[in-house]
């Protein structure tokens, strides 16, 4: 699992707002956004689930711009 401040700093990376990580793991912004920011300690839960959502869009976000590459095969899977 990353900490707060990995998936912070992954958040701004990839340019991902607050409610948008929030509704991906089914968070409140209210309880993400201070979690985030170092400012409450989130339930393991919660940690978890802004966690995974998290990766799965930087897998997401991956895959989309691998199809983009003018040698990927069309319809290629990318996961690991």
């Amino acid at each position: 699992m990353l900490t707060m401040e990995q998936i912070e700093a992954r958040r701004r990376r990839i340019g991902l707002n607050v409610e948008d990580l929030a509704a991906a793991a089914g968070c409140n912004p209210n309880t993400a956004g201070p979690a985030l920011a170092g400012k409450r300690l989130p339930r393991y839960g919660t940690a978890i689930r802004l966690s995974a959502a998290l990766v799965e869009t930087e897998i997401g976000l991956r895959d989309y711009l691998l199809a983009l590459h003018p040698l990927a095969p069309s319809g290629a899977d990318h996961r690991s």
